[in-house]
């Protein structure tokens, strides 16, 4: 059959140098996306402001005591994070688009496309806003102060703490979306046999 093919050829292509390069960025992003999962709990929970970001941190760390190099460290790690933002970023983009492509396909019809196109727009326009704003915090001080004077005095904790919450609800209704897929998959794989 088509799938085991399929499965075989991707088992195939995962033993390759490419292939475990890829596995191995998943693992670390899957890392990545479990600990920034509790650190928005942590956040939301006991109401914690940020002040650097995560990855900046850690980056920070692993070059001083790990590494033991003698480089700038906040002008690397600040690279190095918009580096991983933004493949993150491009990852979530493509993973929301190709569950709106399915999700369209299960319910569309004449009258819902167009709704769904606009409802995706403004989704990925306010994904993009948000984004802009909350790369300020991986920006050092100085830095920081432009875009505070170019946006003028917004409350930018309270912008971190709405996107922990709506990055939390999102997660956990992407999860559940996954297992909820996943069991019906299965339980249609197993019925037909």
């Amino acid at each position: 059959s088509l799938r085991v093919v399929s499965g075989q050829e991707k088992i195939r292509n995962s033993r390759t140098c490419g292939g475990r390069i890829r596995n191995m960025a998943g693992y670390i992003l899957s890392c990545y996306c479990i600990f920034k999962i509790i650190i928005a709990a942590v956040n939301i929970i006991f109401q914690r402001v940020r002040k650097t970001d995560p990855i900046s941190r850690v980056i920070g760390l692993i070059l001083k005591f790990v590494v033991n190099v003698h480089i700038d460290v906040e002008f690397w790690s600040m690279h190095a994070s918009f580096i991983l933002v933004g493949v993150i970023v491009a990852t979530q983009m493509r993973g929301f688009l190709i569950n709106l492509v399915r999700l369209f396909h299960s319910w569309s019809s004449v009258h819902t496309s167009s709704f769904i196109i606009a409802l995706s727009s403004e989704i990925m326009g306010m994904y993009f806003v948000s984004s802009v704003l909350l790369i300020r915090m991986n920006l050092p001080a100085k830095y920081r102060r432009i875009i505070t004077d170019v946006l003028g005095d917004l409350e930018f904790h309270f912008y971190y703490h709405w996107n922990d919450l709506i990055f939390l609800i999102s997660a956990l209704l992407t999860i559940s979306f996954l297992v909820v897929s996943r069991y019906s998959v299965t339980r249609t794989k197993y019925s037909v046999l």
